[in-house]
């Protein structure tokens, strides 16, 4: 695996719902998988904690996500959101604004949004799970919040 870089950006599907949305999104990410000469992808699993209705829609988003990933013939390592804190505070209960003041802490990189943190940290993990280099290089209490991800593909 290459040096990571972490792309940014927010997907913007308008008025659109349902399939048209979903369609739309898988769209979008096909284009910046393309575009990124992506050939991994780290995404965090969905949480058991997740309540209403919300919860189908991450499961839809991230089968999207999958199948794209897939279809390019990506490796895709999924990461529980305790593996994801840890990695980035050493808590597997940390806060988000935990996460994010660990990131400049470890990394010197100030990041101000949640969703772009937890991008930041999976990138990171990403890193270290498929370069075992850069893996050698964190301490053992991150190399155990490993474990607990999975190379699905």
């Amino acid at each position: 695996m290459a040096d990571a870089t972490l792309h940014v950006g927010r997907v913007r599907p308008k008025t659109l719902r349902g399939a048209e949305r979903l369609a739309f999104i898988a769209s979008f990410v096909e284009d910046i998988f393309l575009r990124a000469d992506a050939d991994f992808l780290a995404l965090e699993n969905y949480s058991m904690g997740s309540k209403g209705s919300r919860v189908f829609h991450i499961g839809e988003l991230g089968g999207i996500l999958k199948l794209v990933a897939v279809r390019r013939g990506m490796r895709i390592l999924t990461v529980p959101p305790t593996s994801l804190k840890i990695f980035a505070t050493g808590n597997g209960r940390a806060e988000k604004e935990d996460v994010i003041r660990g990131i400049a802490a470890n990394w010197g990189v100030q990041i101000d949004r949640h969703d772009e943190a937890d991008a930041f940290v999976l990138m990171k993990i990403g890193q270290a799970y498929g370069n075992r280099r850069v893996y050698r290089t964190y301490p053992e209490a991150r190399r155990r919040a490993l474990e607990g991800c999975e190379l699905e593909y």
